[in-house]
């Protein structure tokens, strides 16, 4: 791009371990939320994938569920529009930005995301909740009107009940897979003695809650059953019925729950790949459940079908 660009309307996807950017409907940025820093000076030598890990460098995830540094994530954001619309201009056009932001987050939390796009650039921001955002990328907001979204991330899991294409009950818990990953991690050293890679982990979690025909999960050689990780699968899983349970239990007194139940539960986020998670938990409600097809991308999709269509949408923005 040169000296006469125009601005552009770019969606941003904060998530805690990635950063995603769409414009005009294609994702222009899709890279880890890290930043390096030289500690001394405090100068910013790597984002994302170029992001350095050694003893001379400090590395720096600014969002966890929401922004926690602020400077850290202004870089990154700006970094990320500059390499995904190939800004090298000294005249950088100023931005609309289109937040998609968890629910139940506070106005000092909100504020953080508004700044950080006005900081990096952007001349107007707005935001939308991460599960209407989901639910547009999934396709059922409008078609559906009645359901329930479960999104389990990396640092959060949330559970929203729609009726008639609105938000009427919500809550979440500040952990997601990446706390179920620790578990496991430490759980397998300090009763197996074995430091299980992050590939055998990965292994493990895509198949916990699901009929193992294999003798077990291998690590290190080493066999492991299933059911002897069940301690770890058990207090995970109980924590996210328990809300689960607990949402839909609000939610009865504020919608039509056979509508609602009639449609089903739809998962999204990096958990949706734990379907052993999923059915589990559509079978403790008594729900039918689908799961995204591009569950990571669900949040960025939606985004970008908002801006695509403002007047449709506009109802669920705020600035």
């Amino acid at each position: 791009m040169g000296l006469f660009n125009f601005s552009k309307t770019i969606g941003i996807d904060p998530g805690s371990y990635y950063l995603r950017l769409v414009c005009e409907g294609e994702i222009i940025f899709n890279e880890p939320s890290v930043v390096s820093v030289v500690p001394e000076s405090g100068e910013v030598s790597g984002h994302g994938f170029n992001a350095l890990e050694n003893t001379r460098h400090e590395t720096i995830w600014p969002v966890n569920r929401v922004i926690g540094d602020f400077h850290a994530f202004e870089n990154l954001l700006r970094h990320g529009v500059n390499k995904g619309l190939n800004e090298t201009s000294w005249l950088t056009p100023a931005h609309s930005m289109y937040f998609s932001i968890p629910v139940n987050v506070t106005e000092v939390e909100k504020r953080a995301y508004r700044d950080s796009g006005l900081h990096a650039g952007a001349r107007e921001v707005y935001m939308t909740w991460q599960p209407v955002s989901a639910a547009i990328g999934l396709g059922v907001l409008q078609r559906k009107k009645d359901f329930v979204i479960v999104d389990i991330s990396a640092s959060k899991t949330e559970v929203t009940v729609f009726s008639n294409s609105w938000l009427v009950c919500e809550g979440g818990i500040p952990f997601g897979t990446c706390k179920l990953w620790r578990m496991l991690r430490n759980f397998i050293f300090r009763n197996f003695g074995l430091r299980a890679s992050d590939k055998e982990l990965d292994e493990i979690i895509a198949s916990l809650g699901q009929p193992v025909s294999s003798p077990g999960f291998y690590v290190q050689k080493s066999v492991i059953k299933q059911e002897q990780l069940s301690p770890v699968w058990d207090i995970f899983y109980k924590v996210v019925e328990d809300k689960v349970l607990e949402i839909i239990e609000q939610a009865t007194d504020c919608c039509d729950m056979d509508k609602v139940a009639a449609n089903g539960m739809y998962f999204t986020g990096g958990g949706a790949l734990v379907s052993g998670l999923c059915k589990q938990l559509a079978l403790s409600v008594d729900m039918d459940y689908a799961i995204s097809n591009e569950p990571l991308n669900d949040n960025i999709k939606g985004i970008g079908e908002i801006m695509k269509n403002f007047e449709q949408y506009k109802k669920y923005l705020f600035t």
